[in-house]
């Protein structure tokens, strides 16, 4: 048996007010040129197809052409859940219609616990799909008196599933969660992962929970990895969705299961049509550079205000998405959250932004002046309250 995984599609994704449709096409007409190429026995989605659970009329459109190519005129199954980004409605609609023609969603325990059963010259393959759920979606769902943790539910699910898996059949388990050896406390690899409501915190979920399956198939985070081993994986988003992930190689991974069971994988990379970078400078060096379509976030080194900088920098970069100055991500620690900002006396919070934009402390006659007028503001405050 030989598959693709893939996840974290994101189809509608808008960067900065940048809308990544046009990458995004590029990007799956790539991937049917993989399928193509390889012929696999199936292409499994591991959640968020979509990025809203509202997608764009344009998302839809999309997911709609590359489903066609794949299912109808590849004849290659696919096998999908729903993410945390997507909605299952929107998703599952007329699921069992396309059952028939070979593509599977999955959106609700129900279906989760009944596998999907592909064949191949060894015999059967049962994937079983758990979407994406919340915590209160299992309370209600097994009338559990309290809510339980994201582990306690997956405990419960895989309970249910344990049961109806055979041992004698190889299996596939394909889920969206944040999964960690142990289930210990990991930070997440990219800002474009939106955090999954938990209880306490406690979103990891435990790797240790799904022994016995012969490959695991995950969604959610960005960065292609394994978890614990190597038939516990992540595919990771095949683009780059914020500027965290730029040291990510993006892909999708080819999965291969012999008669046994013994898998091995393979990355297959994705070139993008635009890479997502940052690029440092000063302001007359980046004018300098050759014109480039790639998202950048710009660090200008330079003290002194550039007017009119995003302006003439698209000239050079005309999908610039940010422009900062590279003391912005050195000394960014300095301005904590909203509460700690505002536990500190202005004359701290001004000092601190000083510092953050030029790299270097206020000299003794700059710090006067603002104590100065600082000093001058309080007392028209109080005069106006008296």
């Amino acid at each position: 048996m030989r598959f693709i995984h893939t996840s974290d599609w994101h189809l509608g994704k808008v960067l900065r007010e940048q809308s990544l449709l046009e990458d995004q096409k590029d990007m799956l007409e790539k991937l049917i040129g993989m399928i193509e190429k390889e012929k696999p026995d199936a292409v499994v989605i591991a959640g968020d197809l979509y990025d809203q659970s509202v997608p764009s009329a344009e998302a839809i459109k999309l997911l709609d052409q590359t489903l066609h190519q794949m299912v109808v005129t590849l004849k290659t199954p696919v096998l999908a859940i729903v993410g945390n980004h997507d909605s299952a409605e929107r998703v599952r609609f007329g699921n069992r219609l396309m059952k028939q023609v070979g593509y599977h969603v999955t959106g609700s325990l129900e279906e989760a616990f009944e596998p999907v059963v592909l064949k191949d010259q060894h015999g059967p393959v049962h994937l079983f799909l758990i979407p994406y759920l919340t915590p209160g979606h299992i309370r209600d769902y097994f009338e559990m008196e309290k809510t339980p943790s994201y582990a306690e539910a997956y405990q419960k699910i895989m309970e249910v599933i344990q049961q109806k898996r055979d041992p004698a059949v190889r299996s596939v388990l394909v889920t969206h969660a944040f999964v960690t050896p142990g289930g210990i406390k990991m930070e997440g690899t990219s800002e474009s992962e939106r955090p999954l409501p938990s209880v306490g915190g406690a979103e990891q979920v435990p790797a240790e929970i799904f022994d016995g399956f012969h490959y695991v198939a995950l969604g959610h985070l960005h960065r292609e990895m394994k978890v614990g081993k190597e038939t516990l994986r992540y595919s990771g988003s095949p683009l780059k969705y914020s500027i965290s992930e730029e040291g990510h190689q993006k892909g999708v991974t080819l999965v291969e299961m012999d008669e046994a069971g013994q898998v091995s994988v393979s990355k297959m990379p994705i070139e993008p049509r635009r890479d997502l970078r940052t690029v440092e400078g000063g302001f007359q060096e980046l004018l300098q550079h050759e014109k480039s379509e790639d998202y950048v976030f710009l660090q200008l080194q330079d003290l002194e205000p550039v007017p009119d900088a995003m302006e003439r920098i698209r000239t050079v970069y005309p999908n610039a998405l940010h422009l900062g100055r590279k003391h912005d991500r050195e000394t960014g620690e300095i301005i904590g959250e909203a509460e700690a900002i505002g536990q500190k006396h202005p004359l701290q919070i001004i000092t601190d932004f000083y510092e953050q934009v030029q790299g270097e402390k206020p000299d003794p006659l700059s710090q006067r002046i603002v104590e100065e007028v600082l000093e001058s503001l309080i007392r028209e405050e109080r005069e106006e309250i008296l």
